[in-house]
């Protein structure tokens, strides 16, 4: 972390009064909304000539902060070799075609979280709050604060999770509380049931057995069972359950991006489409097949 400070130090005293647009610069390279090019000529016309190099050092040390955290990989043993007899080996058998690899090849198929449908690592969320404290005019983050985001992010993916399937089938409480469980028994009322009450068994397991099975004898089939969870049922959720994303700006973004996921083509924009693909398509093989100059 030293290093990454020392670096980050020696960058902020050569911009001067261009911090926050270097901050703003990095922060759209870092969502793809630029080219690394882009920030890098950006970057040149802040420091100069003499000072560039400042820059390579700081995105250097941002580099070698974030792999400190990862495991090296492990150790691949090779079976030992068979001896051949001299005389048997044909050179042929084992010759194989030279491969280059190309650097760099798999950085336009690099997609970000949200495109990945994954959640992101300590290393990159850790890095992703260094821009934005950077920006805010801290110093650093501890890699304790990245540990507990990352807990956070987790357990609010489990309690929206938890609202839209709650709001999708039934589910009980215990008594005198309000932890949601047994997601699914739809139970027809107390006509089915011979007695009020559940027979006491001599062990907690044994009667949490026989509560399960006859909550699973007076349950139905709901029409609604099996059906995957669509946008639909996300937005009637966030709207029913508002305090599952207790913070407004948060609630507003996600129920914009679920209403932007419904959007559809109309048939005129998709004729239109798929009559400029066509364009394209024939245009592309004319040119390739002109004589070239």
């Amino acid at each position: 972390m030293a290093d990454l400070e020392g670096a980050k130090g020696r960058l902020v005293e050569a911009l001067k009064e261009r911090t926050a647009r270097y901050w703003e610069l990095m922060k759209s390279w870092y969502r793809r909304r630029i080219a690394k090019e882009d920030f890098d000529t950006k970057a040149r016309g802040f420091l100069g000539d003499d000072n560039v190099h400042l820059h390579n050092e700081f995105l250097f040390a941002i580099l070698v902060k974030c792999q400190t955290g990862l495991q090296p990989p492990e150790r691949v043993v090779s079976p030992p070799l068979e001896p051949i007899p001299y005389g048997a080996l044909d050179v042929r058998q084992y010759q194989k075609p030279p491969t280059v690899q190309v650097v760099g090849r798999d950085l336009d198929t690099l997609l970000l979280c949200s495109h990945e449908l994954l959640l992101p690592d300590r290393p990159t969320l850790h890095t992703r709050m260094l821009l934005l404290a950077w920006e805010a005019g801290l110093d650093g983050v501890s890699e304790e604060a990245a540990d507990l985001l990352l807990l956070a992010l987790e357990n609010h993916l489990k309690n929206v999770l938890q609202t839209l399937i709650a709001h999708m089938s039934t589910w009980q409480t215990r008594t005198g509380g309000q932890f949601q469980h047994s997601f699914g028994n739809s139970s027809s009322g107390c006509g089915l049931t011979r007695s009020r009450c559940v027979p006491e068994c001599r062990y907690e397991g044994d009667r949490r057995e026989a509560v399960s099975a006859m909550l699973a004898a007076q349950s139905t089939l709901s029409a609604d069972e099996g059906k995957p969870i669509s946008l639909f049922h996300f937005r009637d959720a966030l709207m029913l359950n508002r305090s599952s994303i207790p913070v407004h700006s948060l609630l507003v973004c996600n129920m914009e991006r679920a209403l932007a996921g419904m959007w559809h083509p109309e048939l005129e924009e998709e004729r239109q489409r798929q009559e400029v693909e066509h364009w394209n398509r024939t245009h592309s093989l004319q040119t390739g097949n002109a004589p070239s100059l």
